[in-house]
């Protein structure tokens, strides 16, 4: 029987039925290993997974007919995406190794390889069947060991062909006469991918009036930085120091040697189909991608990192578009000027020396220039985002002839990195609660509680706060009320929510003032109240009340509001308080359809957030309809009213 056209899956249940087909007894047998599985990045689309190999003892019968061959063939639960070499026929670089030959002793089989048996060859290249299957055919005979190492995998999402893609799975079966289902087991995993990078970029807001950068050396205005996701991310080319040799100087070549390198098995004294094969193209590269470059501004980072591991080290290259083509270095120790089309740039570094053992990192300034025009209107206002990648980058997701190797697919997550901006100074037009916006502006608000200053100009970029720790700036705002810098939830152009600050009990009225990158919004006077209660309130007009479903009497029912005043416990302004002891201290009571609930069970702060407080009561009994008014009281001050269903 022939296992070669069943599924990854199925190949088991195929070699259970070919073991009973042998016409005779064999007491040769090949157990299976591999090296530690490697970490592999998860946005790889040819990523070098472990050598697969085969240790054999016992006596293989005498071949039936002189020069008879056999088929080993492997089935991986991703694509296999190691390079191609010849195109007719189709050759990859993955090799298979009869007996681990020194290399001076290695003697591959010259493509196509029609009589493998006709020398004394022990090197043997891979041909493609399938997306995620390949073969070789050698001579039947008895062996030491095989072992198949170059085999490149795409862990990228998209490549998943069966099974789990944290864990690669090679499977590996023998065919011809006498030699069917002898590997013991016949699968091993050969691989484990997780987050290969980590990228992070500060950020800057630049006034596009007046000039920026012009005259003199450029002044960093924001920095990128690549983090390893794992020791051994970041990869040299080869062992050789030279990014671009290819000579004996990089040879990895003695079979079952790590040498942690973007390549594999390789020696430089192959020929034929089997030049280059387990050659990188290029050791790892990290691409930094702009997007959204403002018309009239120009872009420029440093050649070299500012900040940099113990012993990783880069290179700044000239490269094709996704970071790919051969090691051209930028000789340059300060700031690169990079091309801008169609509002897009990248910079590319190569890694040309790395610590496999430490978690490494390299962090590049970037500087803007322009020259203001307001004639021109130069420069363009505009928000310019980074991505952060390992690279090369390609689509290509199938073994390729042309494409680079090791390659990747981008990361998803962009980060702000720059605006430009042409602005007034921000208008504040009124301050309310956040929990309705019902209130008019001047309506008293409580130290603790949550409110919205709206207006416009507010902001130059709309972020959003952590919900336990307040920042007092944000997106380049800031906001004082009676000269406290208050906590800031979030900010857009036209809204900015910040919490009251606790510091400001006992003040019935105040003064708030904007901020947006040193411009300053007219004072605006605000009410102050020591207990200003306010209902959190949906869309649809009913209260965020967290209740079973249908409401009876005796329910416990939840309502989140703010604005209940002092509590115990008080947390410092802008921190959440991590349990339920931040009570109130004033008297609470739940109205439910005008009347008093039962009993009011806890009113205090919600741990985990700034601001927001709840209420549990108990539903009363002697509340007649289905749909009712809600309201809360706190020391005689009521709060909005909300509908509850039951």
């Amino acid at each position: 029987m022939n296992c070669r056209n069943f599924p990854f899956f199925l190949i088991g249940i195929c070699l259970s039925f070919v073991g009973f087909a042998q016409s005779q007894p064999i007491s040769f047998k090949c157990s299976t290993a591999v090296n530690a599985p490697p970490i592999i990045p998860d946005h790889g689309v040819s990523e070098l997974i472990s050598d697969f190999v085969m240790t054999c003892e016992g006596v293989l019968s005498p071949p039936a007919v002189a020069g008879e061959l056999v088929t080993v063939r492997a089935y991986l639960n991703v694509n296999v995406t190691s390079r191609l070499l010849s195109t007719s026929p189709g050759l990859l670089e993955a090799l298979l190794l009869v007996d681990d030959p020194a290399p001076g002793a290695q003697s591959p089989c010259p493509a196509p390889c029609t009589n493998p048996a006709s020398g004394q060859y022990n090197v043997f290249q891979a041909k493609q069947i399938f997306g995620n299957a390949i073969e070789w055919t050698i001579p039947r005979q008895s062996w030491k060991t095989l072992r198949i190492t170059n085999i490149r995998a795409n862990v990228n999402l998209s490549g998943i062909f069966l099974g789990i893609p944290n864990n690669l799975v090679l499977f590996v079966i023998m065919e011809g006469m006498g030699v069917s289902n002898i590997l013991a087991p016949p699968q091993q995993t050969v691989g484990l991918t997780q987050p290969g990078l980590k990228f992070l970029s500060t950020n800057a807001i630049l006034l596009a009036s007046p000039d920026h950068n012009i005259g003199g050396s450029p002044q960093t205005d924001f920095t990128i930085s690549f983090t390893e996701g794992f020791p051994s991310a970041f990869k040299t080319r080869t062992i050789s120091t030279q990014p671009g040799d290819e000579s004996s100087s990089a040879a990895q070549s003695i079979a079952g040697k790590h040498y942690g390198t973007a390549s594999g098995f390789y020696n430089p004294n192959f020929s034929g189909t089997y030049a280059g094969a387990g050659l990188a193209t290029q050791g790892t590269r990290l691409i930094a991608q702009f997007n959204g470059i403002p018309h009239g501004a120009e872009l420029l980072v440093s050649a070299q990192p500012s900040l940099t591991g113990a012993k990783v080290r880069v290179a700044m290259v000239n490269t094709g578009p996704g970071g790919e083509g051969p090691y051209s270095p930028i000789e340059s120790r300060g700031f690169v000027p990079l091309s801008v089309n169609n509002g897009s740039a990248i910079a590319v570094w190569e890694i040309i020396a790395a610590d496999a053992s430490e978690i490494e990192s390299v962090q590049f300034d970037v500087a803007v220039r322009f020259i203001s025009d307001p004639v021109k209107k130069l420069p363009e206002n505009g928000m310019v985002t980074v991505r952060g990648s390992l690279g090369p980058l390609s689509l290509v997701e199938v073994a390729s002839f042309t494409d680079s190797s090791p390659r990747f697919e981008r990361s998803f997550e962009e980060s702000f990195a720059f605006l430009i901006t042409t602005r007034g100074n921000p208008v504040v037009t009124g301050v309310f609660n956040a929990a309705d916006f019902s209130a008019a502006p001047l309506a008293p608000l409580a130290p603790g509680s949550i409110a919205a200053v709206r207006g416009g100009l507010l902001t130059l970029v709309p972020r959003n706060a952590p919900q336990t720790q307040l920042p007092l700036s944000l997106g380049g705002t800031s906001v004082k009320i009676n000269g406290f810098v208050v906590p800031i939830y979030a900010t857009t152009p036209s809204q900015v929510n910040v919490q009251i600050p606790w510091e400001l009990a006992g003040v019935s009225n105040a003064e708030l003032i904007v901020t947006v990158d040193s411009l300053d919004s007219k004072p605006i006077q605000i009410r102050l109240s020591d207990v200003a209660p306010h209902i959190f309130v949906g869309a649809n007009g009913s209260g965020f009340i967290a209740r079973p479903v249908p409401v009876v009497a005796g329910s416990r029912i939840i309502i989140f509001c703010t604005g209940l005043g002092p509590v115990r416990s008080q947390p410092a302004s802008g921190i959440a308080p991590l349990d339920f002891n931040s009570a109130v201290m004033g008297n609470v009571s739940v109205l439910i359809g005008g009347v008093a609930a039962a009993e009011v069970t806890f009113a205090g702060l919600v741990p985990g957030y700034v601001g927001i407080y709840q209420v549990n009561a108990i539903f009363p009994s002697d509340v007649p309809g289905s749909i009712y008014e809600v309201r809360i009281v706190v020391d005689g001050r009521g709060s909005n009213v909300v509908s509850l269903q039951r």
